[in-house]
């Protein structure tokens, strides 16, 4: 048995990372989770309700690829899209900031922290965002969306939109 060379493995790592790039899991601030195990714990174990107070919190998500022809564009479409809304049931207004999100197909694990905050309706109780850049998963198939939301207190709540299927527009 030889011992080879610590840096012969340094094609192959640049290999694995460029075609990770180029899948979409990995982009600057999003892509291939490396998700430490309570959190992944945390993630799956995600409700699909959250009681805050007087109040219940529900997750809304479309999720969707855009395989229209531009010149340009890529043939594989461009990368998902999903529009997030947070509804505040049941209960006064509520200040909330969506912190990162997860895209998880199986044991593929998407995650972002560039999320755009949208609009809030008159009464507070729909708080909408949309996170971009996501993985380029196949039409039709299925993610379950896990969101971390955080108030004004600093309280962190976990919330997922289980089997979601993925939208495309062509």
């Amino acid at each position: 048995m030889s011992i080879r060379d610590p840096l012969s493995f340094l094609p192959i790592l640049a290999g694995a990372l460029i075609c990770l790039t180029l899948s979409g899991w990995a982009k600057p601030g999003a892509g291939a989770a490396a998700v430490a195990p309570e959190v992944l714990s945390h993630i799956r174990a995600a409700p699909e309700a959250v009681k805050f107070g007087d109040s219940v919190l529900r997750l809304h998500a479309n999720v969707w690829r855009n395989f229209m022809p531009l010149a340009g564009a890529a043939p594989d479409g461009r990368p998902m899209i999903a529009s997030l809304v947070v509804f505040v049931e049941n209960g006064p207004p509520v200040a909330l900031h969506v912190d990162a999100i997860w895209i998880l197909q199986g044991d593929l694990i998407w995650q972002s922290h560039d999320i755009e905050a949208g609009t809030t309706d008159s009464r507070g109780s729909a708080n909408e965002y949309v996170v971009r850049d996501g993985p380029r998963l196949k039409p039709h198939s299925y993610v379950d969306i896990v969101v971390s939301i955080s108030d004004l207190k600093g309280n962190n709540y976990f919330l997922s939109a289980r089997h979601q299927s993925i939208n495309a527009v062509s």
